[in-house]
This record gives structure tokens, C-alpha cells and sequence, in this order.
């Protein structure tokens, strides 16, 4: 079968078998292929690269597939993204999950040995997709646009010296008793306070709104901590993001990663009944924080909270 042969794919795979299975067959096709194991870094690969389609694994060891191609269609648009193919060993998993992800993927198709049905399928859905011109002005205003958001000045109540109100928090957990427990205890202190359970839904938030912290769990769903940490710092300066705080069970173990990640987290913090501890961390970070509105938000004196 032959294609064009400057269609560029990008194979998100981790099983390096599969991986090379998969670039053997598509460079025989036609196809110029790059292949990468990690779904975090294949969103920066895509937003840097001009790629004509993206094959993605679902299971991946950092962010899945489902979570990656969330992610490419969150920062780069349907008119600007590449093709989404997600190739699965179980495809009606995958499809019940994104069904509540607005078809995230393209298509769907499971791992199996039809060589031809796959070629066919990437080539079905590269004749449907915009073409490589309209692909790439839709990208170079959108990184326009992206560059233009990381510059702009702090837009947080108080950067222009007025009255900045009280502190703005984001709670991101995904376990619902633990979430709506740290509501009630930043509330009682006077926060404003939002909360969600998806990694993604956070950084979203985050770049559009204006917090002075972030709590961020480690154990997230799709998008761990981790990843959405990662991203905060990638797409925010450091003058406008919020503070980030990670509040796990298993602080050793993402302190080790984190160590690869250059710092993502202002503070690692473990869970406990101590809250009185964790009211003291966060005032602690809001105050020595390097944004005047942050620091002018902060309160002062918090009143001591008992530990449960």
C-alpha cells in the first residue's frame, strides 16, 4: 500500500515490541515515523513537531491515552491536532471511558494482527482530516495565542493594587470524603475554595482562572499530580501560576520522581489527621509567595484547626 511520504506519524507506545512491530509496518507503508513510550512527552513532541496523525496506546506508564489525547485537544484545538488514533488490547474499555470525554480519539481500533485493516483505517481518517496547510496556520496562531497568555501580566484581584479579597484555592482530589473534607477546613478559614477530581479539568482551570494555590493529589485518575504539576509549571510562568502543593499518601515515592521533574511542587506534604499542619503549610507558601497579589491575599493569622 502506498502513501504520501510525507504524511508523519508518531507512535505512542511503551512495549518496545510493539513499538518497533508497529514502525516497521508503517515506514514499509510509506509513512515517516517517530515513536516515543510516554504520553507527557508525546504532547510537547506533537505541539513542537508537525505530525499528520498520532497512534497512542492506551496503556502508558505516565498519563494513559485517553488522558493524551485529552490533552492534545485541550491545548491544540480540532483545527490545529494531528489525526487521534487509539490502538488498544481492549477497545470497549477504552470507548466506555471516552464516551464521557467528548471523542477524545478519532477511532478506536484494537491490537491485533490485521496489518491491512490498520493501514486502512490511518488512511481513511488522513483523507478526511484538514489539510497540512490549514493544520499548520490553525497551529502557529494557537501558539501564538499560547505564547501571548504565558507573557501577559498577572491578572489576579490585587495586581493592580486593588483589593486582591480573600485567597483563592483549587482543590484537586479524586476521592470524594477527602475532597469535601479539605473544602469544609479552607472555607471555615475564610477561602474561597473550588475543587475538582481530574488532573486535567485542574490545569484547565488553572489556566483560565486566577488561584493563589493549588492542593494537588498524587493518586489522580488518567492524569496523575505528577503530570498535571508538570504542566502547570510548562504552560504558566512562575510570576502567575498559583502556589502547588502535593498532598499524598506516598510523599517518599513522589518525591523521587518529582526529583527527575526539577521541582514541580512548591511543598510534598503527606496526608494525616494533622490539619492544623497542613493550614500552617499553605499560609506558610501564600506568604512567602514571589506574586504581590498572592502575598497581599494571604491571611495573616489563621485561627489554629484542632487535628480530627
Amino acid at each position: 500500500m502506498s502513501t504520501d511520504p510525507q504524511a508523519r506519524i508518531l507512535i505512542v507506545e511503551d512495549d518496545d515490541s510493539q513499538a518497533q512491530i508497529l514502525e516497521s509496518t508503517l515506514t514499509g507503508a510509506g509513512f515517516a515515523i517517530d515513536t516515543i513510550g510516554s504520553g507527557l512527552a508525546a504532547v510537547w513532541k506533537v505541539r513542537e513537531g508537525d505530525y499528520d496523525a498520532v497512534l497512542v496506546d492506551y496503556r502508558l506508564p505516565d498519563i494513559d491515552g485517553l488522558a493524551t489525547a485529552r490533552l492534545l485537544g485541550d491545548l491544540m484545538g480540532q483545527a490545529a491536532r494531528p489525526v487521534l488514533i487509539a490502538l488498544t488490547a481492549t477497545p470497549d474499555e477504552l470507548i466506555d471511558r471516552e464516551s464521557g470525554a467528548h471523542s477524545a480519539f478519532d477511532v478506536v481500533i484494537g491490537k491485533s494482527g490485521d496489518i491491512a485493516s490498520l493501514l486502512a483505517i490511518i488512511a481513511r481518517r488522513l483523507a478526511a482530516a484538514p489539510d497540512k496547510a490549514t493544520r499548520q496556520a490553525a497551529r502557529s496562531s494557537l501558539l501564538l495565542q499560547n505564547w501571548m497568555d504565558y507573557e501577559m501580566a498577572p491578572s489576579r484581584p490585587g495586581a493592580k493594587g486593588d483589593d486582591p479579597g480573600p485567597v483563592r484555592m483549587l482543590i484537586v482530589e479524586d476521592e470524594d470524603d477527602q475532597r469535601n473534607l479539605l473544602t469544609a477546613l479552607f472555607e471555615a478559614q475564610g477561602y474561597v475554595v473550588e475543587a475538582t477530581g481530574d488532573g486535567l479539568e485542574a490545569v484547565r482551570r488553572i489556566r483560565q482562572d486566577c488561584y493563589d494555590v493549588a492542593i494537588v493529589d498524587y493518586n489522580l485518575p488518567g492524569l496523575d499530580g505528577l503530570a498535571a504539576g508538570n504542566l502547570v509549571r510548562n504552560l504558566i510562568r512562575n510570576a502567575v501560576r498559583p502556589v502547588m502543593i502535593a498532598l499524598t499518601a506516598t510523599p517518599d515515592l513522589l518525591r523521587d520522581k518529582e526529583n527527575a521533574a526539577l521541582s514541580v511542587f512548591d511543598e510534598i506534604i503527606a496526608k494525616s489527621s494533622n490539619l492544623a499542619a497542613l493550614v500552617a503549610t499553605v499560609d506558610r507558601h501564600l506568604k512567602s509567595a514571589p506574586n504581590a497579589a498572592t502575598r497581599q491575599a494571604a491571611v495573616c493569622t489563621l485561627p489554629i484547626v484542632k487535628a480530627a
